[in-house]
């Protein structure tokens, strides 16, 4: 089983065109090992995200058999 969650950085970054924004973490961990998966790190809250970090999981699980 995968746990997956989005988290927002409590800090507030500057953009390059000077415009500032959040931050945005999505991760997934193993639930039986602890082990984190994968994770994205995004400037705007999306369902999107979630997708990025879906291949790194499918990579690690096909590595790790438990």
């Amino acid at each position: 089983y995968w746990i997956a969650d989005t988290h927002t950085f409590d800090v507030v970054t500057k953009g390059d065109g000077g415009g500032t924004h959040r931050l945005y973490l999505t991760a997934f961990m193993d639930a039986r090992s602890g082990i984190f998966v994968g994770c994205h790190v995004a400037d705007t809250n999306s369902s999107q995200n979630v997708l990025y970090p879906i291949n790194s999981v499918r990579l690690f699980r096909m590595h790790h058999y438990w």
